[in-house]
């Protein structure tokens, strides 16, 4: 009689365990299923990265050309400034002349 209570017993515990043990084998299958997607979201989110770190490669290079560019013509327009502003002065200075010549001459008729 001990031993079939023993006997009950014992099987009581082998199906808890069984029970126990299917449901740990379900919850590693679900683990295991959730690391391959976490590994599949991680290896794209790596491989947007790479290409967003490309793209803003691109974009740094046209960046520095249009830069470039741009400090290129204000070097230009500031030359031409410069030129047309002396041209400017000496037109003045020939105005001022004349307009002495000009008095002088005024002068001299009268």
């Amino acid at each position: 009689m001990r031993d079939q209570n023993l006997q009950k017993q014992n099987e009581k515990e082998k199906e808890a365990l069984q029970k126990q043990n299917d449901s740990l084998k379900i919850e590693n299958e679900r683990l295991v299923k959730e690391k391959k997607d976490l590994q599949k979201q991680n290896e794209t989110l790596k491989q947007e990265k790479e290409k967003v770190e490309a793209e803003n490669k691109g974009l740094q290079k046209n960046y520095d050309h249009l830069k470039r560019e741009k400090d290129a013509l204000d070097k230009g327009l500031q030359k031409n400034y410069d030129h047309l502003k002396r041209e400017k002065d000496a037109l003045g200075k020939e105005k001022e002349d004349l307009q002495k010549q000009n008095g002088i001459l005024k002068k001299e008729n009268v």
